[in-house]
């Protein structure tokens, strides 16, 4: 009862000429995995046994991403990434009920389920500009990105009995024990400057600041305390130094938040 399956594609896509390139990648999974929990000490007469089954565990995925760089300039370049992914993930488990041996109205097992769809996607844009700032080299980088998710969940229960391989059969019907949601929102604006200062320093001054609001909601309408919808935001800075007077030693200083 340990029989797994693994099945993954990926490919990858691109076109470029002097001053463009764009590039786009696909993957797909479909995946099976089949396990058993550990043997008690009472089992090793027949180690190969199972404890209890099924124990079967799937995950689909499907991803795209999409990159692009344009140079605009000799100085100035724009570069862009967009992104989506599907996830489904289905579990059903078969379980011991601890409380059968002290109540016979207790069922002996029970088989738990549940199902994971989770979607996600987002965008990121950036500027890149190269120019020269009280006569030394600098490079501003400028950006934004927005990374968006919703996830659906829900679980239940069925209650079970064992046959004498161990295997768990229902004895009635499947009930509901979860059912929630979530949506996730991001936000960023960030900067990152990198100046030149002489042949061997280099100043390094960055900046992000995030937005962020997730939402959880009950869908089982039985848990209501679950809903609630909170909202962050946070500018996190960070500077750094570099020194490198040679090609065989570099020194480097920073502080950051976030």
């Amino acid at each position: 009862h340990n029989s797994s399956t693994v099945r993954q594609l990926f490919g990858k896509v691109g076109w470029r000429d002097a001053r463009t390139s764009v590039e786009a990648s696909l993957n797909f999974a479909d995946n099976a995995l089949e396990g058993n929990q550990t043997i008690p000490l009472s089992f090793l007469d027949d180690f190969r046994q199972a404890y209890t089954f099924p124990d079967r565990n799937t995950n689909k995925v499907s991803a795209l991403n999409l990159v692009g760089q344009h140079a605009i300039s000799e100085r100035l370049s724009l570069a862009g990434n967009v992104y989506y992914r599907s996830y489904r993930n289905t579990n059903v488990s078969s379980n011991v009920n601890d409380e059968f041996e002290t109540d016979d109205d207790e069922p002996q097992g029970f088989n738990d389920r549940s199902t994971l769809d989770e979607q996600t996607w987002g965008v990121a844009l950036q500027l890149i500009m190269r120019d020269t700032l009280g006569g030394q080299r600098n490079q501003l980088v400028l950006g934004m990105s927005g990374d968006f998710g919703s996830d659906q969940f829900t679980q239940d229960s069925q209650p079970a009995e064992f046959t004498s391989d161990r295997a768990t059969i229902g004895i009635g019907n499947f009930e509901p024990e979860t059912a929630a949601s979530t949506r996730n929102q991001y936000f960023g604006l960030y900067f990152a400057d990198t100046l030149e200062l002489g042949a061997d320093w280099s100043l390094s001054v960055s900046g992000r600041y995030n937005v962020a609001r997730v939402t959880i909601l009950d869908e089982s309408g039985e848990s209501s305390e679950l809903n609630g919808v909170n909202t962050f935001r946070r500018f996190n800075p960070a500077v750094g130094v570099t020194y490198s007077p040679s090609e065989h030693l570099t020194a480097y200083a920073a502080y950051n938040e976030g």
